[in-house]
């Protein structure tokens, strides 16, 4: 079983361009202004476009699994002008902390 996580989005591209920074990869098949596939290793990520006033805006908190350093997502983040978040030390171990284009939190574990 896969799990999917929908990010409903009114601006999608800005979303992609987001989600690409962290290194997922856009399947280019599934890419429009209404739905797009970002994978990972380990599943993907739905930026789907909000065409409703009833769509709720931050229902999820995603949580990524980083392959790589913690700081150099941040570093990627920053390098394309987005808020790279903060490094904090969880029970579990090291995990970065901070909201996408649209504000919803986003919790990437470091290895």
């Amino acid at each position: 079983m896969k799990i999917l996580a929908i990010r409903y989005s009114a601006d999608t591209a800005q979303m992609r361009h987001f989600y690409t920074t962290l290194g997922l990869s856009l399947n280019e098949e599934t890419a429009s202004d209404g739905w797009s596939e970002m994978h990972g290793s380990g599943g993907y990520v739905a930026v789907h476009s909000r065409y409703a006033e009833t769509l709720p805006t931050h229902d999820v908190e995603l949580s990524l699994e980083a392959e790589e350093p913690l700081e150099a997502i941040q570093t990627r983040l920053s390098d394309a002008g987005f808020d790279a978040g903060e490094i904090v030390l969880e029970d579990f171990g090291r995990s970065l902390r901070l909201k996408d284009p649209e504000g919803m939190p986003l919790q990437i574990n470091g290895q």
